[in-house]
Order: C-alpha cells, then sequence, then structure tokens
C-alpha cells in the first residue's frame, strides 16, 4: 500500500513539475513577444521619443530620418523645405528642451494620427525661455504618419493652436 502511496506522489510531483515548466515557458513566450513585438503604438511613440531626442540635440539627419520624403503640410512644407526650416532653426537657437503631454495615438492600417501638446524652451542671444507655446498654452500638434517600408514616417504636421514667442 505505501509503495502505491509512493509512485502516486512521484506521480503527481512529476505531473507538477512539468505543468511549472509549461507555465513558465507559456509566460516567456507572453512576455518576450510582449517585449520584443512592439504594437504599432508603441513604435510610434518610440519614434517620437527618438525624434523629441534628435530636436534637443539638434541632430538634423537623425530628426530627418523620421520625417517621410513625402511630407506635404498645409502651410507649404516639404521634405527639403522641412529640412532647411530645421537648419535655421538650429544655428538661431540652442540649449532646446521639449516638453510634451497628453500623447495619444490612433493606427488604421498602414495610416496613423498622433495628437499632443508640447512646449518648446531654447535660448537665443543669451537669453533663455518659451519658444514656442508656453506654461499655460501648449501648441497643440496633430501628425499624420504613414507607413513605408515597414517604418512609421511623418507625413504631414498640423498645429492647431500657434502661439509663438
Amino acid at each position: 500500500m505505501v509503495s502505491v502511496k509512493k509512485k502516486l506522489y512521484n506521480l503527481i510531483v512529476k505531473l507538477s513539475n512539468r505543468v511549472l515548466i509549461i507555465l513558465i515557458l507559456t509566460g516567456t513566450f507572453i512576455l518576450g513577444g510582449y517585449l520584443f513585438i512592439s504594437s504599432d503604438e508603441r513604435k510610434i511613440a518610440k519614434l517620437f521619443k527618438k525624434e523629441i531626442k534628435a530636436f534637443e540635440s539638434e541632430d538634423l539627419e537623425r530628426l530627418m530620418s523620421g520625417v517621410s520624403y513625402n511630407y506635404l503640410d498645409e502651410y507649404g512644407f516639404n521634405y527639403l523645405y522641412l529640412k532647411e526650416f530645421f537648419k535655421k532653426f538650429f544655428s538661431s537657437y540652442s540649449d532646446l528642451r521639449v516638453e510634451y503631454e497628453n500623447l495619444k495615438v490612433e493606427v488604421s492600417g498602414n495610416k496613423a494620427r498622433v495628437e499632443m501638446n508640447i512646449r518648446i524652451i531654447g535660448t537665443s542671444g543669451g537669453e533663455t525661455g518659451y519658444i514656442a507655446g508656453d506654461i499655460k498654452n501648449p501648441l497643440h500638434i496633430i501628425f499624420t504618419l504613414e507607413k513605408e517600408r515597414f517604418r512609421w514616417l511623418i507625413l504631414k504636421t498640423e498645429i492647431t493652436n500657434i502661439y509663438l514667442q
């Protein structure tokens, strides 16, 4: 009788170990998939963090790498004009800092819409202050993106409340 109980106990332990291993492997695959296979929303949020860092470090090439060659907005800016604008902007301002909030990302197929409020702070002529937006009135910006060759790129920018210092 003791040997049957012992065999049953050993069987339960073996099954418990197998179930535990299966649960651990399943959890690892789920977590790994979540971390390594980013959703489009996460990829876009990451793109904007990269763009902000490039802007703050005045890295024109890195900044423009997130912009589509097909960029065209209602203000008449295309890719080349936008690049020239930032080149002149970076020569006029230093110590740039971007504050952003209320980041909203909506994806529909290969198009996306991103909304956020931003403030740009910088130094010009030895004075530091808000360049665009301020503490009470941030710029509300809407970006249109398109997925091109498996990458999300900015296609258009719209500022809904222009307040420049």
